[in-house]
């Protein structure tokens, strides 16, 4: 796989890899670590594939993301700094999860949005920055909404 660096995070849960992406300090990490905590409690199997940092690259018709090995399996926890979690190695992209202003967002955003990464065509849903309590429920929303999850 030819992968190339994408400024995002990303996360699995089952087997649906979530890319989230944003502009620094958007709250990416905050996020993806509320996602991996949130599927645990509903007893789904969740974890870290890279915080920051993903390769990204197309392979056999999907987009697989992996983390940089010099990061792999740490994550940035507001307040406590840097710490290592369980994680998996790789991911094929399922969802990418959009941090924006809510000043961008609409209150009722047209189905099907998606986004073309590395020539793979991927849904796309655009959450609130640093509005957990609104972008987990989307997010995992849109996950059971995708066929196969």
């Amino acid at each position: 796989m030819s992968a190339t660096n994408h400024h995002a995070s990303c996360l699995l849960i089952g087997e649906a890899g979530v890319l989230i992406t944003g502009p620094s300090g958007s709250g990416k990490s905050l996020l993806t670590l509320a996602l991996v905590d949130r599927a645990a409690k509903d007893g789904r199997f969740a974890a870290l594939v890279a915080d920051d940092q993903v390769f990204l690259g197309a392979e056999g018709g999907r987009l697989l993301a992996r983390a940089p090995a010099s990061i792999a399996g740490l994550a940035e926890r507001w307040g406590l700094g840097v710490i290592k979690l369980p994680h998996e190695a790789a991911a094929v992209i399922r969802l990418v999860v959009s941090l924006s202003t809510e000043a961008s967002l609409t209150r009722m955003p047209a189905a099907g949005e998606s986004v073309v990464l590395d020539g793979i065509d991927v849904p796309l849903l655009r959450v609130p920055r640093q509005k957990l309590e609104l972008s987990v429920p989307l997010v995992l929303g849109a996950l059971a909404g995708l066929s196969g999850n």
